[in-house]
């Protein structure tokens, strides 16, 4: 039986001489792992590099319901992702969100909100005209919601620091920097309600970013069990680092 899915692209594995195994998002099965044969075949007829991390892709699926690796039988672009290919700080966040996407999309079940969630932030990732150093942040924010963790937005002046082991804001600061404890605090409140670009000008030199990308980080390690190392975080220091 021919099954049709959006999907999302997270890992790929060489299989053989000339396959791919590509574990992938979907948006009828959650996450699931295909086997797409002879992608590597030729240089003429090579269709891996539509395989890119984050890529959203059409697939036609040949579905057996007792195989344990289902085949692809054609694999197109949803819409062209040009920028996310040729724009090296886009393709280090989309490396970035794909290594913690593989580290917390577990569940192979459907789950529309969530693809729809990942679907809008990716066409709005290729769309920028120029990159946002702080895209990956808010959208490491609003992925809690999905995730099951999603923070309380019960700021105010009388409770301006953020507790991690919470996940909401406190009137007692986390450590001895009281005046860093504040701006940490006033960029996850700032979460909440403020547009990618506005928080791009708010969290605006390398900084305060890696501040707040250490913070999330720890928040998802202590919210998320086995939430392992992410390894592209230098890449992305090396990138933003201005």
């Amino acid at each position: 039986m021919l099954e049709k899915t959006k999907a999302i692209v997270l890992h790929t594995l060489r299989y053989g001489e000339s396959s791919l195994i590509i574990q992938c998002f979907t948006e009828k099965w959650g996450r699931q792992s295909y086997l797409m044969k002879g992608v590597r075949k030729s240089r003429k007829n090579n269709r891996a590099n539509l395989f890119q991390p984050l890529f959203l892709l059409q697939l036609d699926i040949y579905f057996k319901p007792n195989r344990d690796l289902q085949w692809i039988k054609e694999v197109s672009m949803v819409t062209p992702q040009n920028s996310l290919q040729q724009d090296i700080s886009k393709r280090a966040q989309a490396l970035f969100i794909t290594e913690v996407l593989s580290k917390t999309l577990r569940e192979e079940e459907q789950n529309i909100a969530l693809f729809q969630f990942l679907e809008v932030s990716l066409h709005y990732l290729e769309a920028l005209d120029t990159s946002f150093a702080s895209f990956h942040l808010l959208f490491m924010f609003q992925l809690t919601k999905y995730l099951g963790f999603e923070p309380q937005n019960n700021y105010s002046d009388e409770r301006p620091f953020f507790n991690l082991d919470m996940g909401m804001f406190s009137g007692i600061s986390n450590g001895a920097d009281i005046s860093l404890e504040k701006d940490l605090g006033k960029y996850w409140k700032s979460c909440f309600t403020v547009s990618y670009t506005a928080f791009n000008k708010l969290v605006n030199n390398h900084s305060a970013r890696n501040i707040f990308l250490d913070s999330l980080l720890q928040f998802y390690r202590i919210h998320m069990e086995n939430f392992e190392k992410i390894n592209s975080v230098e890449i992305l220091r090396t990138i933003f680092d201005k």
